[in-house]
């Protein structure tokens, strides 16, 4: 039984994978800015909630990509 080689590792399938990463962090913080204004309005304070809900987006992103880095190495 052989087993096939492995692949050699591409720049280009890492710029993907970076790239995918980036556009994640940008989704998520665009979703929890999008889900704080509409809390802010809902209770009328919409400053407050939509800069509360990026912070969030951001953390989710930048959690995800600290896992994907973990996962890596």
């Amino acid at each position: 039984m052989s087993k096939e080689p492995k692949r050699p590792y591409s720049v280009m399938s890492g710029f993907g994978e970076a790239m995918g990463l980036a556009a994640e962090i940008v989704a998520t913080t665009m979703v929890g800015a999008g889900l704080g204004w509409l809390a802010g309005r809902w209770l009328g304070f919409t400053l407050g909630f939509v800069l509360i809900g990026s912070l969030l987006g951001g953390a989710a992103g930048a959690n995800r990509l600290y896992r994907v880095w973990k996962r890596k190495l």
